[in-house]
């Protein structure tokens, strides 16, 4: 019993409101008392118990009373305001101190953070430098595997499919003319989206410059026809033309690029055919229209190209690598007058005599006639 008279006390005195609420109702007690004594002449004797009290001694105890009532209305006047003037300097301090709290708190976090995405990042790198030692049980050079890093691993696009066509016909004695068209689609493996320029690049023989010619230049749905070279360099005989188209990719999305165009080469001469992108496969199809020419090609690349040509006599060549090429790798194809063709040569001045001689014969036969 005594225990929670205890924690009632305690739960009363703990909150400033009752107390200050108890202060006021006793000082309006005191002051009550004051005016009620005050109210009746002093002359007056009041008997409690035996005890005769005068009218001056409660006269003076209401005047102690009137003086504590005041005192009681005061303190509670200034403990409203002065706990108010507390409380809202307390809540000002505490909201202070909560944000200075919480600012550190957070300064703390993004450290704790950095630190943690750097020993991540460390983490991370010392395992993709492990990873093919770990894996294929290999130590490989930190050389080689920044290269493969940066043109495999951080790689933006693939090529999903890769043709070139060229076609070859002779000019004269000295060079012939080759048209090229190349034709490919490309897929965006990163996880934004990407601009992908398609730039064509030749040396021009300023004295053969008219059978120089960009036909199409083509990247999704951006096309462009027979567009206007940028000479980008140049000295006494040769130029450097170039032209170029670009088009925004979307995260794995896949367009498609085609570029055509006509140029000069020598008489006997070879081809280059690199990627700058991984691609999955190449094509090459050579078409020698007049059969003039002889033809043979070399993968640039560990596996061997794929002779896709019906015969050795064929006007369309075709050659394949079927698998993956990386940055680099391709194919190259060269080719040399033929001999066949020079053979060939009076076999048709026969033929075109004989058929000349024939026709020749059947009108000197129609005039005969007609005579």
């Amino acid at each position: 019993m005594a225990e929670n008279s205890g924690g009632m006390i305690a739960k009363f005195l703990g909150s400033p409101i009752r107390v200050n609420f108890a202060i006021l109702l006793i000082g309006l007690i005191l002051l009550i008392f004051y005016c009620a004594v005050h109210s009746f002449p002093p002359s007056y004797v009041i008997n409690f118990h035996g005890l005769s009290l005068g009218g001056q001694f409660l006269h003076a105890m209401s005047i102690l009373a009137k003086e504590l009532g005041f005192a009681a209305l005061v303190a509670v006047t200034l403990n409203f305001s002065i706990e108010g003037f507390n409380r809202g300097r307390h809540n000002k301090e505490k909201v202070e101190l909560l944000d200075a709290f919480h600012e550190a708190q957070d300064r703390q976090r993004r450290l704790l953070i950095e630190e943690s995405d750097a020993r991540h990042l460390v983490h991370i790198k010392g395992l993709n430098e492990k990873i093919f030692q770990v894996v294929y049980e290999r130590n490989i050079p930190e050389e080689i595997f920044r290269e493969v890093e940066s043109q495999l691993l951080r790689g933006k696009f693939i090529r999903c499919e890769s043709s070139y066509q060229y076609t070859i016909e002779k000019l004269n004695d000295s060079f012939v003319k080759l048209h090229v068209r190349h034709v490919y689609s490309i897929k965006n493996i990163s996880p934004n989206r990407e601009l992908h320029e398609l730039v064509v690049g030749f040396d021009v023989i300023k004295d053969m410059a008219s059978f120089y010619k960009v036909i199409k230049l083509k990247v999704a749905a951006a096309e462009t026809s027979c567009p206007v070279p940028v000479i980008s360099d140049k000295n006494e005989d040769h130029e450097w033309w170039q032209v170029s188209l670009t088009a925004d990719v979307d995260p794995e999305s896949t367009i498609q690029c085609e570029f055509e165009y006509e140029r000069v080469s020598t008489l006997k001469g070879k081809e280059v055919i690199c990627t700058l992108l991984p691609s999955k496969q190449l094509k090459l199809q050579v078409i020698d229209p007049q059969g003039a020419f002889s033809m043979r090609a070399m993968a640039l690349h560990p596996r061997a190209e794929l002779n896709q040509c019906s015969s050795t006599g064929s006007v369309c060549y075709q050659w394949q690598i079927d698998g993956a090429l990386f940055p680099g790798q391709g194919i190259l194809f060269d080719w040399v007058p033929s001999e066949r063709a020079g053979k060939r040569e009076p076999e048709r001045a026969v033929a075109a005599l004989l058929t000349s001689a024939g026709d020749a014969a059947k009108l000197a036969s129609t005039e005969s006639d007609g005579e």
